[in-house]
């Protein structure tokens, strides 16, 4: 197959090529990345790639356009800085390479500074330093090379891809008729794994390792005995799913009958006298016991033990009993307090039932109590 490299920018090519008159607008770091792709083919390394992003990144930002001055024009201390801090004589030597690459041209003044010239206004019209135009004309060739390359690697793909499937084909065959791998077998497909490991093993020796496998097999290979019909792996009837070994047990699951709303409200005879109407929903409910609890005295974060002790009905109820003992009960949320003591006491609180939220008509925290 013949060089991938394009002959104008060739390894050894000193000379920049002519400025093309043909508009362009590039993204600058996508024809790095083209490059980085490429690398192998033009050999460029890492300094090269260093050196050149160091240079693309301080043209005028945006679009790298044809009619813009693309001339790299920065001082040396600020190049270094942008390549990684890299050494000044191995910048030089990668400005150098890419400029043998025909990549880049230096255009130096006569005492080797580089500077921007402007004109009356002060806009930058022209520079000293290194040219970064023969890059985006090359960018046509460049665009070649990395198609080749890439139908290079779809075809070295497809020869490996072959490869593997005759070598599994001829184990199968093996098997089938019942015998042991033959050592010529084992040998020829460690050979063969050895090489399609290597990192980009060349089309003549993949060609050469399909053309010795398909001689090999053609004559050692035993006659294919009768195969039985394909069977499925796992004979289920879930249509081929993976099927557990022994399925899990189904959780029983306690749930208590629920309590209407009118239910709770009417074992609460003291609260039915200030409110005779039962309320209509949980919100209605939770509004009064929050009025009910101002009423008697509670403090708030009584009134949340409640609701984590008790629970909707215990609470409605509660209140109901000091309500109709007020007189008799001289600080009620001492009396609360100390009651939940005993009962918590006695059992565990189930938080899962409580969950604090914003009061939906006041600017207080109220409950929301789970049934």
């Amino acid at each position: 197959m013949t060089s991938s490299v394009p002959r104008a920018i060739a390894p050894g090519h000193g000379k920049a090529m002519p400025q093309s008159n043909i508009p362009f607008s590039h993204d600058r770091w996508e024809v790095l990345a083209l490059l980085r792709e490429i690398s192998r083919e033009l050999k460029l390394g890492e300094r090269e790639l260093s050196v050149l992003s160091a240079h693309l990144s301080v043209l005028a930002k945006g679009p790298i356009r044809s009619e813009q001055v693309l001339v790299s024009y920065a001082g040396l201390p600020v190049l270094l800085e942008r390549a990684n801090c890299m050494d000044e004589r191995r910048f030089r030597r990668g400005e150098a390479r890419l400029e043998a690459l025909g990549l880049v041209a230096r255009k130096l003044s006569a005492n080797g500074r580089r500077f921007p010239v402007r004109n009356g206004a002060g806009r930058v019209i022209d520079a000293y330093g290194l040219d970064l135009r023969p890059l985006f004309d090359a960018l046509p060739r460049l665009l070649l090379v990395r198609q080749e390359r890439r139908d290079l690697e779809a075809e070295r793909k497809a020869i490996c891809t072959r490869i593997s499937a005759r070598l599994s084909a001829a184990r199968r065959q093996f098997e089938a008729a019942q015998t042991a791998l033959p050592d010529w077998f084992c040998e020829l497909a460690r050979d063969i794994r050895n090489t399609l490991r290597r990192a980009v093993p060349g089309l003549d020796a993949l060609a050469r390792i399909e053309e010795n496998l398909s001689q090999a097999l053609s004559n050692e290979t035993p006659v294919k005995a009768a195969e039985p019909a394909s069977t499925p792996d796992i004979m289920a009837e879930d249509a081929g799913q993976t099927v557990r070994h022994s399925d899990s047990k189904q959780k029983e699951i306690y749930k208590q009958p629920a309590t209407s709303i009118a239910e709770i409200w009417q074992t609460c005879p003291t609260l039915s006298e200030y409110y005779p109407t039962p309320p209509a929903h949980e919100r209605d409910l939770l509004t009064r016991i929050h009025d009910v609890c101002g009423f008697l005295g509670l403090r708030p974060a009584t009134r949340d033990r409640m609701a984590v002790t008790l629970g909707l009905h215990g609470i409605a109820r509660c209140l109901d009993d000091l309500a109709g003992r007020i007189s008799s009960i001289e600080r009620p949320d001492a009396y609360v307090a100390s009651m939940l003591r005993r009962l918590e006491l006695r059992k565990p609180a189930k938080t899962n039932h409580v969950r604090h939220i914003h009061h939906y008509d006041r600017g207080h925290i109220g409950l929301e109590i789970g049934v």
